[in-house]
């Protein structure tokens, strides 16, 4: 390397030549990632991890990279009755899935997935900044990192801000030697709507990190905790109830409800415990004997020609069934879950006028012939606007267990497959975008067929009321009510299926820290990703609020 040279002369003569080493530009990347022990729920944030020399994803949100099980088939014939997932090997494949959920950016020719962060005013988001050096020269006193200012944000570094106009400057040489990471503090001290950027640059100007950082409106979600009550003689119906309240309703359980959704900006209110709400399973009346056997809940098999059969259940559309789970309507054997049992009791004595949630909680295990470990509680997920849910009394006493299922029930499936869905092949519980696409396309062409009817039925109301045909008015009438009826009916599935849209990977089972994982002993239901909390937003704003 070629060394600058110059010439001093004195004013006595005397000539010295010196040179300089030229200053080396070296490339490093900063990365952004949550400080993990002071992550508390207070906002929301998704995050990569990359390779030493930033080729590829180690880590999303904490799951590595080699646990995603399943992707999607790129070909997928839309006739086909197979899965739409494949199991996957190829790591390149794999990692192709995990980019889809990032908005990216480039730095030194290296794909770089943009960090993204719900922040709400007055919160403070504590950040881990890794730095990443591509050149391999050696970290020198020259070489620091400069965080942009932004209005909306206070940025701190140890004990300095840049509320005084003045960015935050950090020397390499300052982040901890063996992991090359330091942290700072984002606290959001204004309001905006849209998308805020803040810029990481080195010493030369150089773009080299970024945070994508929204703020949504705050969204309520009403809560109801209804305790289920198996009656005998001697029970004092009231005092089990309030217990049962009260044993759930703990400050513990209020915290998790606050850690999980506050990260979508969903805040969630309890309301108070009412008597009236309590339901009683008495097995001498309304069938109940079929849903309590042998001192476990369980859902009622029966089949077509059984002389009992179980109430129908209208939906939220006016169509009849027998249960929410109720797919083939050719089979022979049928069941009604006694989720759906609970919710009928609840609605035909309170109405439908509470558009919350609905928690039922009973102090009894569940039985299920298949079940290799005792199920803490389910919910559903079609329709998606079922308000219920049910917790058994294995997960009673698991807050984090409540949050799993209200993401059910805010429409978000599993993050990963059970094993019988793959023994049976039926991987088929997350529609893909490809699916979605084209049932949105077709739902969208319903619709507009639906609008060129109404509108051709109104213009001919409007002749036969103006010409006083008395025989015609009904029967155009009878037909403009129907179409429009029908109309909403394809708005609403076209609402349903729009908040449906799932990952195109599934991860194996317990290999994550995310809400809608079951975590195996290494891991802790923790985070909701960005995907995640645009789908339970959509549906919450849609269906509950």
């Amino acid at each position: 390397m070629k060394k600058t040279g110059f010439r001093i002369t004195f004013d006595g003569g005397e000539t010295l030549i010196r040179h300089l080493q030229p200053k080396i530009i070296k490339d490093f990347i900063i990365a952004i990632k949550p400080k993990k022990k002071t992550f508390n729920g207070d906002y929301g944030i998704d995050w990569c991890e990359m390779s030493e020399d930033f080729s590829k994803i180690n880590f999303f949100q904490e799951t590595n990279q080699s646990e995603v099980e399943y992707v999607i088939k790129d070909k997928i014939n839309p006739k086909s009755t197979t899965s739409e997932f494949q199991i996957e090997t190829n790591e390149e494949n794999k990692q192709k899935a995990i980019k889809k959920i990032y908005a990216k950016t480039e730095y030194f020719s290296r794909y770089y997935p943009i960090t993204w962060i719900n922040l709400q005013k007055g919160v403070t988001a504590e950040l881990t900044l890794k730095y990443f050096n591509l050149s391999g020269e050696k970290i020198s006193d020259d070489d620091y990192i400069i965080i942009e200012r932004n209005k909306n944000f206070k940025i701190t570094y140890e004990d300095n801000t840049d509320e005084q106009n003045s960015p935050i400057k950090i020397k390499l040489k300052d982040f901890s030697k063996k992991y090359k990471e330091t942290s700072v503090k984002i606290t959001a001290i204004g309001t905006f709507v849209g998308k805020e950027n803040i810029i990481i640059k080195n010493q030369n100007g150089d773009e080299v990190g970024i945070i994508e950082i929204v703020q949504t409106n705050l969204l309520n979600l009403d809560i109801k905790i209804i305790p289920v009550i198996v009656a005998s003689n001697s029970d004092d119906i009231s005092k089990k109830a309030i217990n049962l309240y009260n044993k759930i309703v703990t400050d513990d359980f209020k915290d998790e409800l606050r850690k999980g959704f506050t990260q979508a900006g969903i805040q969630c209110n309890i309301q108070n415990f009412n008597e009236e709400q309590s339901i009683i399973i008495d097995t001498s009346k309304d069938n109940w004997d079929k849903f309590y056997v042998n001192g476990k809940i369980r859902e009622w098999n029966f089949k077509k020609s059984d002389i009992i059969k179980p109430t129908k259940y209208i939906d939220e559309d006016g169509y009849e069934s027998y249960t929410f789970r109720d797919w083939d309507s050719d089979n022979e054997k049928k069941t009604k879950t006694v989720l759906d049992k609970l919710e009928q009791v609840y609605y035909a004595k309170h109405g439908k006028e509470f558009k919350g949630a609905l928690i039922f909680v009973i102090n009894e295990s569940y039985y299920k012939s298949t079940a290799k470990f005792a199920q803490q509680a389910y919910s559903e997920t079609i329709p998606l606007r079922n308000q219920g849910t049910i917790v058994f009394k294995e997960g009673l006493a698991e807050p984090h267990v409540f949050v799993h299922e209200l993401g059910h029930m805010l429409g978000l499936a599993h993050y990963h497959f059970y094993e019988e869905d793959k023994i049976n092949k039926r991987l088929l519980d997350t529609l893909n975008t490809n699916t979605i696409n084209k049932k949105i396309n077709t739902l969208k062409e319903i619709i507009a067929d639906y609008d060129k009817k109404i509108n051709e039925y109104t213009d001919l109301l409007k002749q036969v009321k103006a010409s006083n045909d008395t025989s015609m008015i009904e029967n155009y009438e009878y037909n403009l009510t129907n179409y429009t009826k029908n109309k909403q009916k394809f708005i609403d599935s076209l609402d349903k299926i729009t908040v449906r849209r799932g990952l195109d990977f599934k991860i194996k089972q317990g290999k994550s820290n995310n809400y809608m994982d079951y975590p195996d002993s290494n891991h802790k239901r923790t985070y909701f990703h960005k995907k995640q909390i645009t789908l339970m937003r959509e549906e919450c704003k849609k269906f509950y609020n």
